[in-house]
């Protein structure tokens, strides 16, 4: 399982989690605060956007191309 986690800044904690509890084999994070867009990787299986710490737009940018990938 691939997760991509967006915005906050320090997530290890919640990375440990995703690997150890979960199960996830790549837990990648982008702290979303100076990017406006980007791109889903196709590998992904779950993404995780915290909204407190991130640009509004990329979230917005991200929800639609989740939406879109369903």
């Amino acid at each position: 399982m691939t997760v991509l986690i967006v915005g906050g800044d320090k997530v290890d904690k919640i990375k440990n989690y995703l690997k150890q509890e979960i199960g996830a084999t790549k837990v990648k994070h982008v702290t979303g605060r100076k990017e406006r867009s980007m791109k889903l990787p196709a590998d992904l299986d779950l993404v995780i956007i915290m909204t407190d710490f991130i640009n509004h737009n990329l979230c917005k940018n991200l929800k639609c191309q989740a939406k879109n990938n369903m």
